[in-house]
């Protein structure tokens, strides 16, 4: 993630979308949806610290579900779409 990061124009949601495209069994998109399908406010910028904190939520979720944390990004980003659709 840092050697992404050290990238110019290149900040935290980016380098995850990077990550999944190189491992995306094991790498979560940080995603201001995802996030709110999780109660977390969308944030414009994140720290290091916290992409690894949302990393480990996300395999720790997967893990308790039988899913892969691919499963798991998808079900985040659909549950926040079909919400807001609702509202």
């Amino acid at each position: 993630m840092e050697a992404l990061t050290d990238l110019h124009g290149v900040a935290i949601p980016s380098a995850s979308a990077l990550l999944h495209f190189a491992i995306p069994q094991a790498s979560p998109i940080l995603d201001v949806r995802a996030l709110e399908s999780l109660s977390v406010e969308g944030r414009s910028s994140c720290s290091v610290a916290f992409w690894l904190r949302y990393l480990d939520a996300c395999r720790s979720l997967a893990a308790k579900h039988g899913a892969s944390v691919r499963t798991l990004d998808k079900a985040l980003w659909q549950h926040s779409k079909e919400r807001l659709a609702g509202a």
